[in-house]
C-alpha cells in the first residue's frame, strides 16, 4: 500500500481491515478448493471425452453471460454518460415521483455541486462492483441449465473412456471446470 494513504488510516481500523481481507481470502481458497475437488471427482467420473465437453460447454456460457453483461454495462454507462445533471435530477425527481416522494431540496443541492464525470465514476464504481457481478452470476446460472441438458445429451452418444490415463486427464479437466465455476461464485 502506499505510505501516505496508509499513515492516515487509523491503525485499528487498518488492522481490521486487513482481517476482513484475510477471513475473506481464507473463504475464497476454501470455496475455491471445493470447487476444484468437486471438478476433479466429476472428471475422474467423467473421464476425459465427456469432461472436455463439460469444460468447452462450461467455457462458452461464461464467455456468453460475460459478453451480455458486458454489453449491457457498456449501454447503461454510455446513456449515463450522455446525461446532462439537469436531466440527471429530472430523471430522479420523475421517478421518486412515480412513487410519491418527493426527492429532497438538500439532495438536489448536493447532486447539483458535482459534475456528470465524477458522478459516472461513482456509478462505473458501483455498478462494476456490485451490479455487473450479481447479473453475470445469475446469467450464468440460467444458462448453466440450458448447457446442463445439453451436455447431458451429447454425452449420451459419447463413449466413457476407462483406462486410468484417460480418467487422471479427466481429473485435469475437472479441475479446469471447477476452477471456472469457482471464479464465477
Amino acid at each position: 500500500m502506499n505510505t501516505e494513504i496508509t499513515n492516515s488510516i487509523p491503525p485499528e481500523l487498518l488492522a481490521e481491515l486487513e482481517n476482513t481481507f484475510s477471513n475473506f481470502s481464507a473463504i475464497a481458497v476454501v470455496v475455491f478448493l471445493v470447487f476444484a475437488l468437486w471438478g476433479a471427482f466429476q472428471g475422474f467420473r467423467r473421464s476425459i471425452f465427456r469432461q472436455v465437453i463439460h469444460v468447452a460447454v462450461t467455457g462458452i456460457i461464461a464467455f456468453i453471460a460475460f459478453s451480455v453483461v458486458s454489453n449491457f454495462a457498456s449501454e447503461v454507462y454510455n446513456e449515463f454518460q450522455a446525461m446532462t445533471m439537469a436531466d440527471l435530477i429530472i430523471e430522479l425527481e420523475s421517478a421518486f415521483a412515480s412513487e410519491g416522494i418527493e426527492l429532497p431540496a438538500p439532495i438536489i443541492s448536493i447532486l447539483e455541486q458535482y459534475d456528470m464525470a465524477t458522478l459516472g465514476y461513482v456509478f462505473a464504481i458501483v455498478f462494476n462492483t456490485l451490479v455487473a457481478p450479481f447479473m453475470f452470476a445469475v446469467l450464468f446460472g440460467i444458462i448453466a441449465m440450458v448447457g446442463k441438458v445439453v451436455t447431458s445429451v451429447i454425452c449420451f452418444f459419447v463413449p466413457k473412456g476407462k483406462s486410468l490415463p484417460f480418467r487422471l486427464v479427466g481429473i485435469a479437466g475437472g479441475v479446469v471446470e471447477g476452477a471456472l465455476i469457482a471464479g464465477v461464485v
